[in-house]
């Protein structure tokens, strides 16, 4: 891969484990790119997790967004199974439930 003119050094002494480490190219089309650590080449990968958030190779977010959603609809369902639903359910604990429920859904 042409890096500018630009030769690969070694200045500082850093350990990466290659066993947990895997390498991915931000761009729009595929794009093959081998990156190695040492003598060990990184596997390409075109999506991964990271603190719970989902990255793609394509810098898009719908995946990422429809997951969140997908996850807040499911606290909703929750929910409602157990509290809204239920018959003894005071009318206190119905409307006292909503409000967090809904900061859950605005931020994720």
């Amino acid at each position: 891969m042409h890096w500018g003119g630009l030769q690969p050094t070694v200045a500082v002494r850093m350990r990466v484990s290659t066993s947990k480490s895997e390498a991915m190219v931000l761009c729009r089309k595929t794009v093959d790119c081998s990156l190695w650590v040492g003598s060990e080449l990184l596997p390409q990968v075109k999506e991964f997790k990271y603190l719970g958030i989902l990255f793609t190779s394509e810098g898009k977010m719908e995946r990422e967004m429809d997951r969140q959603i997908d996850a807040a609809t499911a606290v909703m369902c929750a929910l409602y199974r157990t509290v809204v639903a239920r018959r003894q359910s005071s009318q206190f604990t119905r409307l006292s439930t909503s409000q967090p429920s809904s900061m859950v859904m605005s931020f994720g």
